[in-house]
């Protein structure tokens, strides 16, 4: 569903407008929907957070004792989780 939000966004941020016309969306959101908002994007982020795996590292670095090589391999988050969050509109913007 987020997706699919994201996907109508840039389709009408690319949308090509002839004329006076200025291109560009407007989007009016209330409190209460941008809590609504929040609440189904966490639990999705803390899903597909699980499934990050960070590719392997080597190299090697000076120190004042000598050369050090390294090696970091297999690292996978087994879970995630967002503390609480709020989101809000202000007179400027969005606070998170």
């Amino acid at each position: 569903m987020f997706q699919q939000f994201i996907s109508v966004v840039i389709f009408a941020l690319s949308v090509q407008c002839n004329g006076n016309l200025v291109p560009g969306i407007k989007i009016g959101l209330s409190n209460a929907g941008m809590q609504y908002a929040l609440s189904v994007a966490v639990p999705i982020i803390e899903n597909d957070a699980k499934d990050v795996s960070v590719p392997d590292i080597h190299g090697s670095a000076g120190t004042p004792v000598g050369s050090v090589d390294y090696d970091i391999t297999s690292i996978k988050a087994q879970s995630a989780s967002i503390g609480t969050s709020s989101l809000s509109a202000t007179t400027t913007g969005i606070d998170l």
